[in-house]
């Protein structure tokens, strides 16, 4: 009986809806190393908004107010705007076909740039346990790479949709029972505060790169899908980050950044997909003629 309670917690269940993903992203996606070079500034504006900008904004953020937090509230926030890029969520939500190609290279840049991050606010650099690393690889390339292998299709993402609400729900309930220590409300509405003002600061410079020129219009559905949800996970803040409290803006943070992209998603998913859509119409509406 124990051995089966072991097998339904919720860490190893969430396996099962975050392989979904990445395997229905696989069969959505296109494998073009040409593709990927016409948007080669798009990927590196999406790296450096992930491990640069957006830890800035948080740490400014941070700076300008002054709440008389405690100090394992503030650490938290700022870890979780130095965190990396929550692949799931971005390929859950996002449909565009260089998507994959996009996180992918934000998680390989978090390799080097979440050790120097910790170092700057550490005074060391961390290491993921191997478990993390393993479990990682097995769940999120092997699903994609054999959803590359299945026949691509295009169809509805309703239940990717529904397994990224149920990640993170799963993720809520996780880091709400480690955040501990007495909570709150004048925490709980500051940090909803917070997190929520550096989710808009995110997306407003996102469509601030398509204001100055740096990127197209159709491309800032795109960036902002992969740069701005941030990782729930701990990994290389493991040991940095104090107990209790600094796990509380994570809590708040996965709803409130689902809810951002979902709503920045809308109705139509292809609305600001690479390429050009309008041929498909035109050729429907050729042949009903």
């Amino acid at each position: 009986m124990l051995k089966i309670k072991g097998l339904l917690h919720t860490e190893y269940l969430s396996y099962i809806p975050q392989s979904y993903i990445y395997y229905s992203s696989g069969r959505r996606s296109k494998i073009q190393i040409w593709g990927l070079r016409e948007n080669a500034r798009l990927c590196a504006i999406s790296c450096l908004h992930v491990h640069l900008v957006g830890p800035a904004l948080g740490v400014v953020l941070v700076s300008s107010l002054d709440f008389g937090l405690d100090y394992r509230l503030v650490k938290g926030i700022i870890l979780s705007c130095v965190g990396g890029p929550c692949s799931w969520l971005s390929l859950a939500l996002c449909t565009s076909d260089y998507a994959a190609s996009v996180v992918a290279l934000n998680y390989l840049s978090t390799l080097i740039a979440e050790p120097l991050a910790m170092i700057i606010l550490c005074g060391r650099a961390t290491v993921p346990p191997l478990g993390g690393i393993i479990s990682t690889i097995l769940t999120t390339a092997t699903p994609f790479l054999i959803g590359v292998t299945v026949k691509r299709y295009s169809g509805d993402t309703c239940t990717t949709k529904l397994c990224a609400c149920l990640l993170a729900y799963m993720s809520c309930c996780q880091l709400l029972a480690k955040s501990g220590g007495l909570l709150t409300t004048h925490y709980v509405l500051v940090t909803i505060v917070i997190e929520f003002c550096w989710l808009v600061m995110s997306a407003g410079t996102c469509w601030l790169y398509v204001r100055c020129g740096l990127l197209k219009e159709e491309q800032f559905q795109t960036l902002a899908m992969c740069s701005i949800p941030k990782s729930l996970e701990y990994g290389w803040q493991s040991t940095c980050r104090p107990p209790g409290l600094s796990s509380l803006p994570s809590v708040f943070l996965a709803p409130a950044q689902a809810i951002l992209l979902a709503a920045m998603a809308g109705d139509d998913d292809n609305e600001y997909a690479f390429g050009d859509n309008n041929d498909g119409d035109e050729q429907r509406q050729i042949s009903m003629q």
